[in-house]
């Protein structure tokens, strides 16, 4: 059987011919296009006028709206203001954001398995923002009573404090990342996690752990730093503002807690437990 013979005129018209994919082929290809993921929205001479103008209007709304002491505080070694709690529900309000809140982890450790001897609780929340159904912003906050402000502090009189204190991080810090402030605030430095003593969970030896009153001015290990002035007079503030204390009684409530008879004897692990006697003090006159 003789073969037939391609005419070079064939062999050119079979050059320009596109093989053709099987279905197979075709399907995959479909799912790896649909499967791809859109294209990163770039920076536009819009879009920069767009935040611009989001930014100019935020700073707007802090000068001429939201009011120190209140709604934001200057602390002192600080270089810009810190959030209140009252300051993030009223930027939350403005935007229109919806809350979202859930407690996401709840630990519990008996005293017997800590090296501390102390029961350990710890509560973490985590708070999301919505805006149209999108969410815009998304924080965890984490408390727990082995923190400094808590330590010479019964765990069980303090439950439902570090509870709250674990909503108002998560809260604030997501108001934060929703409203793209963070560079107008800073989170309030008696709820920012890194003053806890994380490490002092079960099982640590943290040597933060060590109870207010030792250290600098105790007699302890000596690495405890003094307070700072506008340490001092933020403790005052509350005692006064919060817990509504006479001079007299301030002064008892300051000599109770951490065995000085002066604010200028504070230690900055006296401040973190004196704000968390005002905040389980406060806590029991509601629940009264």
């Amino acid at each position: 059987m003789k073969k037939e013979k391609k005419s070079p005129a064939n062999e050119a018209e079979n050059k320009n011919v596109v093989p053709v994919a099987d279905e197979a082929t075709l399907v995959i290809s479909e799912e790896l296009i649909a499967a791809s993921p859109p294209p990163v929205r770039g920076l536009s001479r819009t879009r920069i006028d767009e935040m611009r103008n989001q930014l100019g209007l935020l700073q707007e709304f802090v000068s001429k709206v939201m009011i120190r002491g209140e709604h934001y505080g200057i602390i002192p070694g600080t270089s810009k203001p810190t959030l209140l709690k009252a300051g993030a529900e009223f930027l939350r309000e403005a935007y229109g954001f919806e809350v979202r809140s859930q407690c996401v982890e709840r630990k519990f450790t008996p005293a017997e398995q800590t090296e501390q001897k102390k029961d350990y609780i710890e509560f973490t929340y985590r708070v999301e923002l919505l805006q149209d159904g999108r969410t815009v912003g998304i924080c965890e906050g984490s408390c727990n009573n082995y923190e400094r402000r808590y330590l010479n502090l019964s765990p069980f009189a303090v439950l439902n404090t570090i509870q709250k204190m674990a909503q108002k991080r998560a809260y604030v810090g997501a108001v934060i990342s929703a409203t793209r402030s963070s560079n107008i605030f800073t989170q309030d430095l008696e709820d920012q996690p890194e003053l806890a003593v994380k490490s002092a969970a079960p099982g640590s030896s943290d040597e933060h752990a060590t109870p207010a009153g030792q250290g600098a001015s105790g007699g302890g290990s000596g690495g405890l730093r003094m307070a700072t002035p506008g340490q001092a007079r933020l403790v005052w503030a509350r005692l006064k503002k919060e817990l509504e204390l006479p001079d007299g009684a301030a002064r008892e409530f300051i000599s109770k807690h951490t065995g000085k008879a002066h604010s200028r004897d504070l230690t900055s692990s006296d401040v973190e437990t004196l704000l968390g006697a005002i905040d389980a003090e406060a806590a029991a006159r509601k629940s009264a």
